[in-house]
């Protein structure tokens, strides 16, 4: 049966990068992304000096530019290296499994890579992390054939490849203290066989050039490892074991498919001693602990360090090359499994259970494959916002989408700001792929916020333009104090502006005058409601008093507070009477309104909606 191996092996090397390219370019480049592009825009002596800056090493970068000037500019040519890359480490997991145990370690090695959705998200980002578990996986192998024997290629591939692997992040330290472990070990394995000086003196050759080629990025990385702070909330401890095994042995979805019970069997068969008749030496046991210390020593550094962040399990894609061979290995057990009977078909049913195992692992997390393309939780969420300050806030996951929907609304230019850093690289490639024109405001003013020179900045961008939109990402580490977001809440549009007859498209703007006259003990939500006759709503947003800057709370009794409001007019709004009504709730209870007066919410006016000018009536 072994001879079916390898082209079932093709097959699935073939649907691994199916996988992979589906739909490559139907997510927007997010903001991360935009960085990226921003770096691959710059010749390489400025990818170097610029990428001193970031937390990133400039490798990726500068394989990035060149690619570019290969492949093209499209999401999908961009994200495209990140693609091929991932296809390397699939191809990794089964040399590694298949030099180590076999044909059919490597088979099912290559099979948990392909469907797992932990790799297939970051094979379609344009980010390093697909690189880092290629140069994880390239670099493994060299060490598993230096060790295995002689040979000048295996050094200088150990060599380049361990300095790639440092050139592309700094999570690479972890694959570096396994094979650290390995090594040693493999050592010791060779000493029991004859003088092991040979073996040494290429480790020292591969170890030390790989250093040598890194050592002018050395103390840049220093300085960037020991003072880039933390994102985040840890993750507890009591999760972080759930957390990891569904990430390793499923992907990102394991919340909707769970992890499978043929892949936890394999898991448990990896750490069967020996298989068959195959002697339990030093090799077996070295073949044995290779996919183990790996997962332990990177897991022991992210406890040491405290990395258990959500942010940061992108770091443990290589370990996912690691579950993969521990159940390549745990198939080749299964697979060599002694049968006392001599039929034949009694000696074909462990291997072909070893199969059907590799299969219910492949088909187990098929489920997320699905939600990994579609479901909304599992497309890119950077956190970010827009917020038309002349109209609602509201949430997106991509830029692409917010160039397009400001485009479409038309009227007046446009003045966007954009407050995280990359977001100028990434908004300005969609505004030059969808053929739009905005003037972009990078705010606020100075790498630490100067309050009074954003203030001046915002008023004069107010001053010069109608519509007004911030695109805000990492505003925690970039604008902690919301001086941005403050600035716009308190003049967004002229005190005396007001409107009764509109015309679909167009925007509301509602101003209140609020005084408190009695305790407010908890947080209050105003809801201002665009009603048609029926009164369904048509139009609405919700927001605590000056968009949260002055909640009710906050003001001293008989204190009076201006707060504003503004509807965005559907396109498609029939022309017809309106009633415009407000009212307040709690967060708590958001379909329970405050009594007002007596009512549950006040009507402001009533308007008469047009049609938009050039639609149907």
């Amino acid at each position: 049966m072994t001879r079916f191996i390898l082209p079932l092996a093709v097959a699935v090397l073939l649907l691994a990068t199916a996988l992979r390219f589906h739909a490559l370019e139907s997510q927007s480049l997010w903001n991360d992304e935009g960085s990226s592009y921003g770096q691959a825009l710059r010749a390489p002596a400025d990818i170097w000096v610029n990428a001193a800056a970031d937390i990133h090493p400039p490798g990726y970068y500068l394989l990035l530019a060149g690619w570019r000037g290969v492949a093209g500019d499209s999401e999908f040519a961009l994200r495209a290296l990140s693609a091929f890359a991932s296809l390397v480490s699939a191809a990794g997991a089964f040399a590694i499994a298949r030099r180590l145990y076999g044909c059919t370690a490597g088979l099912i090695a290559l099979a948990a890579v392909a469907v797992n959705t932990f790799s297939i998200t970051y094979a379609q980002e344009m980010r390093m992390y697909a690189l880092l578990a290629a140069c994880a996986a390239a670099s493994t192998w060299a060490l598993v054939l230096v060790l295995h024997g002689a040979g000048r290629g295996r050094v200088a591939a150990l060599l380049l490849t361990t300095a790639a692997g440092l050139y592309t992040n700094y999570a690479y330290a972890g694959v570096l203290a396994m094979q650290g472990v390995m090594g040693v070990m493999g050592l010791a394995w060779l000493l029991t066989m004859g003088a092991p000086r040979a073996v040494f003196a290429r480790l020292v050759l591969a170890y030390g050039g790989a250093l040598l080629l890194f050592l002018p990025w050395l103390p840049t990385a220093f300085a960037q490892v020991t003072q880039w702070g933390s994102t985040g909330a840890s993750i507890p401890l009591s999760d972080a074991l759930t957390v990891v095994t569904g990430y390793l042995l499923t992907g990102v979805t394991y919340p909707v498919t769970g992890v499978s019970t043929a892949a936890m069997l394999l898991v448990v068969l990896g750490l069967v001693p020996r298989a068959g008749k195959r002697p339990f030496d030093r090799q077996a046991v070295w073949a044995l602990a290779l996919p183990m210390v790996w997962i332990a020593v990177t897991l022991a550094g992210f406890l040491a360090l405290e990395l258990f962040r959500e942010a940061n399990l992108k770091f443990l894609l290589p370990l996912q090359l690691a579950a993969a061979v521990w159940m390549g290995r745990g198939a080749w057990v299964l697979w060599h499994l002694p049968v006392s009977r001599p039929q034949a078909w009694a000696r074909r049913m462990p291997k072909l259970a070893a199969l059907a195992m590799g299969a219910a692992v492949m088909f187990g997390g098929w489920g997320g494959l699905d939600a990994l393309y579609t479901a909304p939780e599992y497309q890119r969420d950077d956190y970010r916002s827009i917020v038309r300050y002349t109209a609602p806030e509201y949430q997106r996951d991509d830029y692409r989408s917010i160039v397009r929907d400001i485009a479409a609304e038309g009227g007046a230019p446009a003045g966007v700001i954009l407050n995280g850093p990359g977001q100028s690289e990434v908004f300005g490639y969609h505004m030059r792929r969808e053929g739009a024109a905005f003037a972009v405001y990078p705010l606020p003013v100075g790498m630490t916020p100067d309050p009074e020179a954003t203030q001046r900045a915002v008023s004069d961008i107010l001053t010069d333009h109608a519509r007004v939109y911030g695109v805000f990402w990492g505003t925690d580490e970039r604008d902690p104090q919301r001086l941005v977001e403050r600035a716009l809440a308190e003049g967004a549009y002229p005190v005396d502006e007001s409107a009764s007859d509109i015309a679909a498209g167009d925007v509301l703007q509602v101003e209140l005058d609020w005084v408190r006259v009695a305790e407010v003990p908890l947080p209050v939500v105003v809801t201002v409601q665009l009603l048609d006759a029926e009164g369904r709503v048509v139009a609405q947003r919700d927001a605590q008093p000056l968009n949260g800057f002055a909640p009710f709370t906050s003001l001293a009794i008989g204190q009076a507070q201006t707060d504003r409001h503004a509807l965005m007019i559907p396109n498609d709004l029939p022309a017809a009477q309106y009633r415009l009504i407000v009212a307040l709730y709690t967060p708590d209870h958001a379909m329970m309104r405050l009594p007002v007066g007596g009512v549950d919410a006040l009507t402001l006016t009533e308007l008469s909606v047009s049609a938009r000018q050039g639609g149907e009536e």
